[in-house]
């Protein structure tokens, strides 16, 4: 049959034949769309393409180009097989006297223009990376009758598609883990793992070494898929096909009528057009790994099914498919596959890195995502979600405000509302030890006051899931069980039905929320599910896209009127907040004030956890004075509440109040003897007055752990104390008393250096310049450390009494470039409104 020249038609089959290729059924009615009277051309296409395999054995001896010689040095001698694109030969390099493969252009292409800077763009592509795993171009050129071909290295393998299918014919559903058959039945002799398992890492961690040699030359990729890697019998695997890659010295390829790419190893963005870029070629080759193990592709169907699943929903998760995968592997796949680049490996190189640790027994960098977050990441883009949201919500809206109501249920709100807004911050900044009340009676007064909330709420289900979780943090898993049943019984649905017979199954001396088991819960559906899957993937998150999944399903318009959720938000964006590097955190504390402020105005009154959130973010916008109110509200609301607390010892430092700073933050540590933080900022209070037996004292009882970082901040901390008493014997112009003391500062810093890092900071600079009797370096270095805290009156005064009679050009330069600073920051605090903020310095 003779096909027209039709460029739909040629989509509409290479459409049905990809299918075809992957042993699917084709739809063609479906591939066609509106072209209905394209369905019996392509039908006798496909049909056409299944005879192939008979059909193509007799081309073998009919090709015209059999027997051929291009350019006077390559003999072809046999036909290998046909592409899409061209047809591939073995051939002889006369002028080597070496075997190679020539691939022609196949003349009976359509749309030959586009179809020639393709195969240009492969030439080009390939012949400027170097690498074992990416196939080599030794020449190209063109027919005497016009057809471009290319010379390459001569592959003795087979594809990983048809390896991989071989696979799964062999052991059904499981791969066959022992990988002695591949040699003896496929030819495979350089298969040195043992498990099939180790020997897709093994190819893969190459491949993505082949992927970062093209990068480093500006080429991606864009198809990284199984039928396009080619598996040698000698040797590592090989990336083929570079036919639509991109790079910045070529025109981009366009596909017309839709994506570059083959859907079910496309990752998301690319369904967005977005550039080519390396976390695109890094999430086809992870979605390659993914179907290496489970023998089957991320997504199944017809590409508009798998472009459609693509979209909307996660790959299901390789461990469901081949139970007892290793969680680092499990890790890698997550990690490659993420559906937000910036969650993803930034490079292939990073990929390779993962894969080749998990190959020596090494850790992985990339942590396991837990069910709960699999399910939250894509919650926010259910259809079910998003239908049941509102109904759900009609039940929680009491909490915002937002319904008419009788002056009962007001009464009844504002009573629930003033009981909640003592609950201390400590319930929803999710640090374990801090939730843990070491103290009977502070135990016993929470537990009342969680109580009162369950008692006086309108809608119980916010305090049942608190009480809930204060219960199991403190052994009584009976009564945290008892009120997630009420939640189930209240509100109905699969997934809190679950949940709560995973309470009831709790034993009965399990303590804490590592305790609980979330494994495989059914998906969360409405909106009372999402709350309280938050809530329980929050109790135990420790990475940033945990995160950043609470964070985006909490932010949901849906939520913006429940309070709970709103509220439990702001801790999320804390601890989001303090992961972010710091020359971004001041835009993003900003917003989070700024939020905790419209919390407030919606309530209509402070609760403990807002007044937490914004004093400490004053307190990272050096807003140090403005901080003391709010952290004073919210202690006097909860005054157990150990992060306030030592917040406020922290401002009253700030502003040099050092007696109240040593109040609070004596008072901090009575309550968690076990936060560091507390004796280190007091230790720094000692020094300011000039008690350094007091701050070693602090210092030598702080719960610094045995590990190389405590150890590290233990050292430099105590060396501080000796540059500070070194630093008032050299005002105090006892040079030699203050140059024996530097040493003892010296010692430590040293001593740091041993644990960790080498400590090279500002102290010690000035305290090697007091040793070695240095004072005009001295004064420089301390001129340097002002202009890093141009605000601390301390080393201002010591600058001042150190100042010398006569000043050098450097003193002087030093000095201006100080006074700049200065004048800089008190800039920037005249600008400054109440609403500029910064992250919390302290949980």
């Amino acid at each position: 049959m003779v096909f027209e020249q039709d460029s739909t038609l040629l989509r509409c089959i290479s459409a049905a034949l990809e299918m075809v290729d992957q042993g699917l059924e084709p739809p063609l009615e479906e591939i066609c769309g509106s072209r209905k009277e394209l369905v019996p051309e392509v039908a006798a296409a496909v049909e056409l393409a299944r005879q192939l395999p008979t059909m193509q054995q007799e081309a073998v001896t009919q090709d015209d180009f059999v027997g051929r010689r291009l350019g006077d040095r390559y003999l072809l001698e046999s036909r290998l097989g046909a592409g899409s694109m061209g047809v591939v030969y073995r051939a002889e390099d006369l002028e080597l006297g070496r075997p190679v493969a020539v691939k022609i252009l196949r003349a009976d292409v359509l749309a030959i223009e586009e179809a020639e800077a393709r195969f240009a763009r492969e030439a080009e592509a390939l012949a400027a990376v170097q690498h074992t795993s990416v196939v080599t171009v030794y020449d190209r050129g063109r027919t005497s009758d016009g057809a471009l071909y290319l010379v390459m290295e001569l592959l003795e393998g087979l594809p990983l598609g048809e390896l991989v299918e071989e696979i799964r014919l062999q052991g059904g559903t499981d791969p066959v883990e022992d990988t002695g058959w591949l040699g003896r039945e496929l030819g495979l002799a350089k298969v040195t793992e043992t498990s099939w398992l180790r020997t897709a890492v093994r190819w893969t961690a190459d491949l993505a070494g082949g992927l970062r040699a093209a990068h480093a030359e500006g080429i991606f990729h864009r198809d990284v898929k199984p039928s396009n890697i080619f598996v040698r019998s000698e040797g590592p695997p090989v990336l083929l096909d570079f036919g639509i890659a991109a790079r910045d010295s070529m025109a981009t390829v366009v596909e017309r009528d839709g994506v570059l790419g083959t859907p079910a190893y496309m990752a998301p963005e690319t369904l967005d057009k977005s550039e080519a870029g390396p976390s695109r070629d890094v999430y086809g080759l992870t979605a390659t790994l993914y179907h290496m193990l489970t023998l089957r592709p991320p997504y199944t169907g017809t590409p508009s099914q798998v472009i459609g699943a693509l979209a909307r929903r996660e790959p299901t998760p390789a461990y469901r498919l081949r139970p007892g995968l290793p969680r680092d592997l499990q890790a890698i796949l997550d990690r490659g596959m993420a559906r937000e680049v910036s969650a993803r490996y930034a490079t292939a190189t990073d990929l390779e890195a993962d894969l080749r640790a998990f190959l020596d027994y090494r850790p992985v960098s990339a942590r396991p995502i837990s069910p709960l977050t699999r399910a939250l990441r894509g919650l926010a883009r259910s259809n079910t979600f998003r239908a049941g949201a509102a109904v759900g919500l009609a039940a929680l809206t009491l909490w915002g405000g937002i319904a008419a109501r009788g002056a009962w249920v007001e009464r009844q709100q504002e009573r629930s509302l003033e009981v909640w807004s003592k609950a201390p911050p400590m319930l929803t900044l999710w640090n374990a030890a801090n939730r843990f009340f070491d103290d009977e009676a502070e135990r016993t007064a929470m537990e009342r006051l969680l109580n009162r909330a369950v008692k006086e709420s309108v809608e119980p289900l916010p305090a049942r899931l608190y009480r809930a979780g204060f219960r199991l943090d403190h052994g009584e898993p009976r009564g945290a069980a008892e009120d997630l049943r009420a939640i189930a019984n209240a509100h109905g649905g699969a997934y809190l039905r679950e949940l709560a017979t995973r309470y009831d199954a709790l034993p009965e001396d399990a303590q804490g929320a590592s305790a609980l088991d979330t494994e495989d819960l059914p998906r969360p559906e409405g909106a009372m599910d999402a709350y309280v899957a938050v809530y329980h993937l929050l109790r135990v998150a420790s990475s940033t896209e945990e995160y950043e999944s609470a964070e985006r399903l909490l932010s949901d318009e849906r939520f913006e009127d429940f309070v709970p959720a709103q509220e439990l938000l702001l801790p999320v964006q804390v601890a989001l907040l303090n992961s972010q590097p710091a020359h971004a955190k001041k835009d993003e504390a900003r917003r989070l004030h700024e939020q905790a402020v419209r919390l407030e105005e919606k309530l209509g009154r402070r609760t403990a956890t807002t007044a937490h959130v914004l004093g400490g973010a004053l307190l990272g916008q050096e807003l140090y004075a403005e901080a003391v109110a709010p952290l004073k509200d919210g202690i006097a609301l909860a005054p157990g509440s150990h992060g306030m607390i030592s917040n406020l010892g922290i401002a009253a430092r700030r502003i040099g109040d050092m007696a109240e700073a040593r109040n609070q933050l004596e008072a901090a540590i009575a309550l968690r003897p076990g936060a560091l933080n507390s004796y280190r900022t007091l230790a720094r209070v000692h020094i300011v007055l000039g008690e350094y037996e007091a701050a070693r004292e602090v210092l030598e009882r702080a719960p610094f752990a045995d590990s190389a970082r405590d150890r590290w901040i233990e050292a430099v901390s105590l060396g501080r104390v000796e540059y500070a008493r070194a630093l008032e014997l050299f005002t105090a112009e006892d040079e030699a008393g203050a140059a024996e003391v530097a040493e003892e500062a010296i010692d430590f810093f040293l001593e740091a250096g041993s644990y960790a890092q080498e400590y090279d900071g500002p102290e010690r600079v000035i305290s090697e310049a007091i040793a070695d009797g240095d004072f005009s370096g001295a004064y420089l270095q301390l001129l340097g450390l002002l202009e890093k805290d141009p605000a601390n009156w301390r080393r201002l005064d010591t600058a001042i009494e150190l100042m010398p009679a006569e000043l050098s050009e450097d003193q002087v330069a030093g000095l201006r470039s100080y006074l700049g600073t200065l004048s800089e920051h008190f800039a920037r605090k005249l600008e400054a409104t109440p609403d500029s903020s910064d992250s919390p310095t302290e949980q």
